[in-house]
């Protein structure tokens, strides 16, 4: 017997409809703020770099602006909160790209 195939996926209205398929983890919030989303999640946990089969016990907060992963993650809501905007402000979609986010921080602070 074959076992259907399952389609993770970072899309945001798909894990809107089927928390179950977020590739990072388990779903336990999804907050929007303006223009930006942050998809609350226990990841899965890992032990000598294979899967355990259970979650992470702190969550993450994996990253959207204006309803397109970035992705990256954040460890607290406020620090996906500095890299959506820093990253809106960009308007970059990939990691290399984070020393000029920061700098862009630093440039909104006062």
């Amino acid at each position: 017997m074959t076992l259907p195939f399952r389609k993770d996926t970072t899309d945001l209205e798909e894990v809107r409809k089927r928390p179950s398929r977020f590739t990072w983890g388990k779903v336990i919030g999804i907050h929007t703020i303006g223009r930006y989303t942050f998809v609350e999640y226990f990841g899965r946990a890992y032990e000598n770099g294979h899967p355990t089969g259970g979650d992470e016990t702190k969550p993450s907060f994996h990253v959207y602006v204006d309803g397109r992963s970035t992705s990256q993650s954040a460890g607290s809501i406020e620090s996906a909160l500095i890299l959506a905007i820093a990253l809106g402000k960009l308007e970059v979609n990939h990691a290399g790209h984070m020393a000029t986010a920061c700098l862009k921080i630093l440039e909104l602070t006062p």
